[in-house]
C-alpha cells in the first residue's frame, strides 16, 4: 500500500518485490493503476515466481470517487480489474479481512497437488459446515482409500465417523488427532487437510499444538489448515500456532475460502508448467 505515489509506483515495487529474497508471498492493496497494460504484463511475471494477493478498492461509483479524492487515482473498472488479476495468475481478496487470511495461507502453507480436501473435526456441526463450504468453493471432497480408513478404524471409537468429513467427536484427545492425521497426511487421495479442532471441549490440552507441529515435519509438501474458535483458552492456542506457521482460522467458511485460493494458484502453476511445486511450509 503505497498511498498516492509520487515517485514510487505498484508496478516498480512489484518489479522490486519479484527478485526480493526476503519476500515469499506479495500482498497488495489497490486503488488504481496509470497503466494497465505495463501492470499486466509485470503481473503475470512475478506471480510465475510468487503469488500475488491483491485488493482493489473503489468497487462502486461512490468508492471510485472516494479514490479520486483521496490519491488522486481513477479506480476503474472492479470487472477488468478482476479479469486481468485472474488471467496473470493473481489472487483476488474482496475484503480486508481477506486479503489476510489469503496471505496467512500462502505464507505458512506448501501449495497442493489437487483440489481433494479432508475434513478431520471433533464438531460435528462445524464439520458439515466445512463440507458445504468445500463444495460451494468448487473444490472435492477427497475417497480415502480402504486401507487408510481401515488404518484410521484402530484409533477410533465404535462411534466415530470414519468418511469425509472425519468425525473424531467430542472426546477426541491428541492421540487420536495425531494417528488419524498421520494416516490421512500419507493418503495420495488427499491432496489438503482441513483440521477442526474446538479447544474448549476437556479432552484436547496443549500438546495437540506438539502434534501439529510433528504432522507438519513429517508431511511437509501437503498442506494442512486449522480451524478454531472459543474463548480465552482457543486465543492462546491461536497465538501460539500462528508463532509456529501454522494457518489458523475462526470460522470453516474463512479456512476453506483461503484453501480455494492455494488450490487456484497451484492449478495456475501447473497449467504453465512451472514444476515442481515446491513446499512453501516455512521450516519448524
Amino acid at each position: 500500500s503505497i498511498g498516492n505515489r509520487a515517485d514510487v509506483n505498484e508496478i516498480d515495487v512489484l518489479r522490486y518485490l519479484k527478485d526480493d529474497e526476503n519476500t515469499k508471498v506479495i500482498v497488495m492493496y489497490l486503488e488504481g493503476t496509470e497503466d494497465g497494460r505495463e501492470f499486466y504484463n509485470v503481473l503475470k511475471e512475478v506471480t510465475k515466481v510468487k503469488p500475488v494477493i491483491a485488493m482493489k478498492a473503489g468497487a462502486t461509483d461512490e468508492g471510485g470517487k472516494a479514490t479520486l479524492s483521496h490519491t488522486g487515482s481513477l479506480a476503474g473498472s472492479s470487472e477488468i480489474f478482476s479479469g486481468m488479476l485472474k488471467q496473470a495468475g493473481g489472487v483476488e481478496a474482496d475484503s480486508s479481512e481477506e486479503l489476510f487470511d489469503f496471505a496467512r495461507a500462502f505464507s505458512y502453507a506448501p501449495l497442493p497437488k489437487g483440489d481433494r480436501i479432508q475434513i478431520v473435526t471433533n464438531a460435528g456441526g462445524f464439520g458439515v459446515i466445512a463440507t458445504d463450504s468445500v463444495i460451494k468453493n468448487r473444490l472435492r471432497l477427497a475417497e480415502m482409500s480402504q486401507k487408510t480408513r481401515e488404518e484410521i478404524k484402530e484409533y477410533v471409537p465404535s462411534y466415530a465417523t470414519v468418511k469425509n468429513p472425519i468425525d473424531l467427536v467430542g472426546d477426541a484427545d491428541s492421540r487420536r488427532y495425531e494417528k488419524v492425521l498421520e494416516a490421512v497426511m500419507g493418503d495420495d487421495a488427499v491432496d489438503a487437510v482441513f483440521v477442526i479442532m474446538l479447544l474448549q471441549l476437556s479432552s484436547l490440552e496443549s500438546d495437540i499444538v506438539d502434534v501439529l507441529i510433528s504432522i507438519g515435519s513429517e508431511f511437509p509438501d501437503k498442506p494442512f489448515l486449522v480451524c478454531t474458535t472459543g474463548g480465552e483458552f482457543t486465543h492462546v492456542h491461536t497465538k501460539m500456532m500462528e508463532k509456529i506457521y501454522i494457518p489458523t482460522y475462526p470460522t470453516p467458511e474463512r479456512g476453506i475460502e483461503a484453501l480455494r485460493r492455494l488450490t487456484e494458484y497451484a492449478k495456475y502453476m501447473r497449467d504453465h508448467q512451472i514444476l515442481p511445486l515446491t513446499s512453501s511450509r516455512i521450516s519448524r
